[in-house]
């Protein structure tokens, strides 16, 4: 399975996909449905990309104009994966690369850090832990003013959602494919 770049610079660039259960690539159809919502703000943003896996968002991202992008993945596997690709669409001078839990990276950031975040966790991802992240960044204030919080979420777990009271973060745009959902929350 490959993944490629949509638009942009890296346009029809092949990313490698591990051979894992590890990660889950967002669909083509869902990534360009989100990339076309965040066209206008991509261009010089500093992004971060949580549970990476193969880096797609935040490789497309640089190659749609972002200055730089972080990413962060724990697992072994997709994190060999995620460094190849950077490797071979020659992204090093502006990327990094974390290979630690995505919890203890957002506990230790500071405020207004992020122009954009992209968090695509594995589906086994509770709604406690969309919970905790959620928190840990609205206290954290980790993304800029304006900035954008994009967090991808199956349709069961949406009502988890519609109830959230947050103090700095504003869910302000949702957009799906199928059953998959991306929620948009502005900082």
């Amino acid at each position: 399975m490959h993944i490629y770049i949509s638009s942009g610079s890296l346009k029809k660039r092949r990313l490698s996909v591990p051979d894992t259960d590890k990660t889950r690539p967002m669909t083509q159809k869902l990534r360009m449905k989100l990339f076309n919502t965040l066209q206008f703000m991509i261009e010089g943003s500093s992004v971060l990309d949580l549970f990476a896996g193969t880096g797609a968002l935040g490789i497309e991202a640089l190659s749609r104009g972002a200055t730089n992008a972080t990413f962060v993945e724990i697992n072994s596997l997709p994190f060999k994966t995620l460094t190849k690709n950077i490797k071979t669409l020659e992204l090093n001078e502006s990327t990094y690369l974390h290979q630690q839990d995505a919890f203890s990276y957002i506990k230790m950031l500071k405020n207004n850090h992020y122009d954009l975040v992209f968090v695509a966790p594995p589906y086994s991802f509770t709604i406690e832990q969309y919970q905790l992240l959620l928190s840990t960044f609205d206290s954290k204030k980790a993304i800029k003013d304006e900035g954008i919080l994009c967090i991808e979420v199956e349709k069961d777990k949406l009502h988890f959602f519609e109830s959230l009271s947050l103090q700095y973060l504003k869910l302000y745009k949702t957009k799906n494919v199928g059953t998959s959902y991306i929620l948009l929350f502005e900082g």
